[in-house]
């Protein structure tokens, strides 16, 4: 009690001396304690990124970041297209983007030729592009990216490094897709006609067609310089009505790409030992598919009423276009029930999908695999809301 009274008895001019002196020298100090805990912190391996913003700081932040949000609406508004408007971050704005969880980490602070203990962030709404010269660290920055993510995550991963490191330490749900097993570990699976149940299941019967589409469309590209892509479009086209044909009529323990690969080289070869015969009895079968909307006859029909050298070419561009279906190692990946699925994504938080793969194999072979990987999931976060 005698404590308060004293206090309240102090002059107000006192108190602002005090207060001053408080700001003076209480800020510095605290600045320095901060900086030497986590540099001993860091040198010991228990700092984190999501430990900084519980330090006591200056306010100045809540006034600095209405400016930068005018600035960048007075450069959108008024300036945009006019003059050039791009340019390096200022100091202030930096020390202003302070990691929180729930953002992207870009690292540390860096001025003045060294780097700073603020870890910055910044919010996941615009795409990032990081490039770096050989040894210049992107590997252990992704590894730390990934690590900090709340979400899920798709992977792609030549060297197993990111992979290696996270998987048994991480909380997270890991798919490890390693079809030529790099991590010493079963790879997992992933069949393309689960996506189209899910599909089905989600929008209705008619979505199969339009996944088809996508499916087709990483299966058979136009090659560049290409001046007739004819065949290319007629292919892909083809491969749609293919692709559903499996999804309607064959055993569900037969509906997979390895499937859809078979029929393209033998035809429904159950019938007869020639070749030709077994094409010719496969558009037979599929002409009579009303399915879909007519999409399986359609495709089949417009192959039967054009010419055999035309027929011919469609098919191989089609088989051209798909022999890396015919990779061993791809089979377990590609006929197993899925290991996951592209909207798990989305709908959780704790799942990370890796491709593992060398960086020549997924430049060459795989690249097919890859894209149609990608463009499934990019398709299904397209759609979902």
């Amino acid at each position: 009690m005698e404590t308060l009274l004293a206090i309240t008895q102090i002059e107000p001019r006192e108190l602002a001396r005090l207060a001053i002196l408080g700001v003076l020298y209480g800020a510095p100090l605290a600045w320095v304690i901060r900086t030497v805990a986590t540099t001993l912190l860091r040198s010991a391996g228990l700092s984190h990124p999501n430990h900084y913003r519980l330090w006591p700081r200056l306010p100045w932040r809540l006034v600095w970041v209405p400016v930068i949000r005018f600035k960048e609406w007075r450069e959108e508004v008024f300036r945009m297209g006019r003059k050039a408007t791009a340019g390096w971050v200022g100091l202030p704005a930096m020390l202003s983007m302070i990691y929180r969880p729930g953002t992207v980490l870009l690292g540390r602070g860096y001025a003045w030729g060294f780097g700073w203990l603020v870890p910055v962030g910044q919010k996941c709404s615009r795409h990032l592009f990081m490039v770096a010269m050989t040894g210049a660290g992107k590997t252990v920055f992704l590894t730390t990216l990934v690590a900090l993510w709340r979400g899920s995550v798709f992977l792609i991963d030549p060297k197993n490094q990111v992979t290696r490191i996270l998987r048994r330490r991480s909380k997270k749900t890991w798919t490890v897709i390693d079809p030529f097993c790099l991590g010493g570990i079963p790879s997992a699976s992933w069949n393309w006609f689960d996506e189209a149940y899910a599909a089905m299941e989600r929008e209705g019967p008619q979505a199969a067609v339009r996944v088809a589409m996508k499916c087709a469309e990483s299966l058979v590209i136009t090659p560049s310089g290409d001046r007739s892509p004819f065949f290319p479009n007629s292919a892909r086209g083809f491969a749609v009505s293919l692709l559903l044909f499996v999804l309607r009529y064959m055993p569900r323990e037969k509906q997979n790409l390895i499937t859809f690969r078979g029929l393209l080289s033998r035809g429904l070869d159950g019938e007869t030992n020639n070749r030709e015969e077994a094409v010719e009895f496969l558009l037979y079968t599929m002409a009579e598919c009303d399915d879909f909307g007519g999409v399986i006859s359609n495709g089949a029909a417009a192959l039967n009423n054009a010419g055999p050298e035309t027929r011919g070419n469609v098919f191989a561009t089609l088989r051209e276009q798909t022999k890396w279906l015919d990779l061993p190692e791809l089979h377990p990946v590609l006929t197993g029930e899925s290991s996951f699925l592209s909207p798990e994504l989305k709908t959780r938080s704790d799942l990370v999908v890796s491709l593992v793969a060398p960086v020549g194999a997924i430049r060459e072979e795989l690249a097919p695999f890859c894209r149609l990987l990608t463009n499934t999931i990019a398709h299904t976060f397209e759609v979902l809301p």
